[in-house]
C-alpha cells in the first residue's frame, strides 16, 4: 500500500511529536529524592526520627503530613525508637516505606 504525500507527512509528524514528547518526558525526570545540607555537599543529610519536626518527617518520600502526625504522637505514647526498623509498628507505615526511607534516617 503506497501512502500519499498528505498521509507520509500525517505520519512523519506523528513520528516527531511522539518523539518530542519521550525526549521533554526524559529531561523532567525528577532526580530521587535526597536530602542535602544547605552546602549541597556530597554527605547526604540524616533525620533523626526520634527528634524530627512533622516538616521535616513529611520531608520523606512515602510520608506525608499525616503519617508524620501518627509518627510524632506514636513517639509521645512510647517513646523514642529502638530502632529503625520500630517505625514500621506506626499505623500506616509499611515495612516497605521503612526499606525505602531508612538510608535518610536514622535514630
Amino acid at each position: 500500500m503506497k501512502l500519499s504525500f498528505h498521509e507520509r507527512i500525517l505520519v512523519l509528524s506523528t513520528i516527531l511529536f511522539t518523539a518530542f514528547i519521550l525526549m521533554f518526558s526524559l529531561l523532567t525526570v525528577k532526580s530521587p529524592n535526597v536530602f542535602l545540607p544547605a552546602e549541597k555537599t556530597a554527605t547526604p543529610y540524616y533525620i533523626n526520627i526520634n527528634s524530627a519536626t512533622a516538616e521535616e518527617l513529611d520531608s520523606l518520600d512515602g510520608i506525608g503530613p499525616a503519617i508524620a502526625s501518627k509518627i510524632i504522637k506514636y513517639r509521645e505514647e512510647n517513646g523514642d525508637f529502638k530502632t529503625i526498623t520500630d517505625l514500621a509498628n506506626v499505623s500506616g507505615i509499611s515495612t516497605a516505606t521503612v526499606n525505602k526511607i531508612k538510608d535518610y534516617i536514622k535514630i
